[in-house]
């Protein structure tokens, strides 16, 4: 019965995310970038780095793409399976929850307590959109469960869980932000203290990509960062035009990353630290739920210190997620489950249909674009040909990863983005209809060089129009 139980849990929570989802699939810029790297991999071009993070000039692990390349290799560079993938990972994270707590609870408050995730807003959100920033969701869940529900005792064990951290953390490092409070809790558990150094070798082995690829290229990434003080850009927030930041005033800066944080999960978190606290001094024998209370709280501040320079809203994400689960944990484990159905109610109230909605930026209208030049012999492959595109609203993006994708897909390799002055042919595609390209003031635009705008050939589709200059 508890497998019955435990395949209808996956198979509805992959029916909820992955309902309308290529229609209601936003295509933005950044999928756009890694869906072309991937792509990339798929055709030989392996790479020991993935996307580019906004902290000076490090990049994120290359985990993240080798993940998805397998998927995009055998559907024949399907984008929707790639959609579809990602929602059965935080589809199948649920099963694993549910599978562990069902052993210490009844189906019913199990299938409860696996729903209040399902419905939990970011989740929900994070399940639809593939990204470095997202999908590290559904292994986060994994280690969480497995930590909290299982004995820890083995070398083995704080191998692979080190590991399984390790990766996660090259998704993106603000999942750092977690790993000293989960380390702390795992050496609380531990009868035999020193075996924790095999978390740490697990913990670091899948930065060897990090080593490697700075050996391969004489330490670019820290010289970027430190010598030439690039992250200096992140901490005066100039790296991202109209980025937005926390508060410099720390007590400022807890409630207002505190106010953020509750629009993702509907819930203040220093309600849920409070009521944690709560539960776990006045219910006996509690100390590791304790332990993990006051991790829970040190998380938070953590993140209070380190979002008063630069916020966006996914860096919440990890802290957040421990957070709301160290909370669950410990209404499971006081027996006050029952606590969850309002909660539910509160999600199922607050459910976000907007997440079902027809897209603006739907795959299809760039395939479409890219599809023009090809099907019209306007583009040539032997061409030395580069992109540029033109959002609405302006999306920051200018090198069109959204038609690069397609190009490549279809044999049409275009330069790097940074080679706009060697190529001989430049495209750009705007989404502002009547568009005028002379007034176009892009580094990528000067380094192709404006003065060869006056000569261009215009082409159109019902939503975008193509321009094709040459040199």
């Amino acid at each position: 019965m508890r497998f019955i139980v435990g395949a209808g849990v996956i198979i509805i929570s992959f029916l909820i995310f992955s309902y309308k989802l290529p229609s209601s699939f936003v295509f933005n810029p950044d999928f756009a970038r890694d869906l072309y790297d991937i792509l990339k991999i798929t055709q030989g071009k392996i790479t020991l780095i993935g996307p580019k993070l906004t902290f000076g000039g490090i990049y994120s692990g290359p985990f993240y793409y080798y993940l998805f390349t397998p998927i995009l290799y055998i559907t024949n560079l399907n984008i929707n399976a790639l959609l579809y993938f990602n929602a059965f990972l935080f589809a199948a994270a649920i099963g694993y929850l549910f599978k562990k707590i069902s052993a210490i609870l009844s189906l019913r408050k199990s299938v409860l307590v696996s729903l209040v995730f399902v419905f939990l807003p970011f989740y929900l959100s994070a399940s639809r959109n593939p990204s470095n920033a997202f999908s590290y969701l559904p292994f986060l869940m994994i280690l969480l469960t497995y930590i909290f529900f299982t004995e820890i005792k083995t070398k083995k064990q704080l191998f692979f869980i080190g590991i399984g951290f390790g990766i996660i953390a090259t998704f993106h490092l603000v999942n750092l932000l977690i790993v000293p409070f989960v380390t702390l809790f795992i050496f609380y558990l531990l009868k035999h203290k020193r075996i924790i150094v095999y978390f740490f070798i697990g913990l670091f082995a899948p930065f060897s990509y990090f080593i490697l690829f700075e050996i391969k290229h004489n330490f670019i990434m820290l010289k970027n960062t430190f010598i030439d003080k690039s992250y200096l850009y992140w901490v005066n927030n100039k790296n991202i035009p109209g980025g937005l930041t926390g508060k410099k005033n720390i007590i400022d800066n807890i409630f207002f990353l505190s106010s953020q944080i509750k629009e993702l999960i509907l819930i203040n978190p220093l309600l849920m630290i409070l009521l944690g606290s709560a539960i776990v001094l006045i219910k006996k024998n509690m100390k590791k739920e304790r332990i993990l209370v006051i991790c829970s709280l040190l998380s938070l501040l953590l993140l209070v210190l380190t979002l008063r320079y630069q916020f966006i809203s996914h860096y919440l994400f990890s802290v957040t997620f421990f957070i709301f689960f160290v909370f669950i944990f410990v209404l499971i484990k006081s027996k006050l489950t029952l606590v969850l159905i309002p909660i539910l109610l509160f999600e199922i109230i607050y459910f976000p249909k907007s997440y079902y909605q027809p897209t603006w930026r739907s795959v299809q209208t760039y395939e479409k674009a890219a599809q023009a030049l090809i099907q019209n012999n306007i583009i040539k492959k032997e061409d030395s040909f580069n992109v540029i595109q033109i959002t609405n609203p302006d999306l920051l993006s200018p090198n069109g990863f959204e038609y690069r994708f397609f190009l490549r897909k279809a044999g049409f390799i275009p330069n790097l983005e940074f080679e706009y002055k060697k190529s001989q042919v430049l495209y750009i595609f705007s989404e502002i209809p009547n568009f005028n390209i002379n007034n176009l003031d892009s580094w990528e635009a000067k380094e192709f060089g404006k003065e060869k705008f006056i000569d261009n050939k215009i082409y159109s589709t019902d939503k975008i129009t193509i321009y094709k200059i040459s040199k």
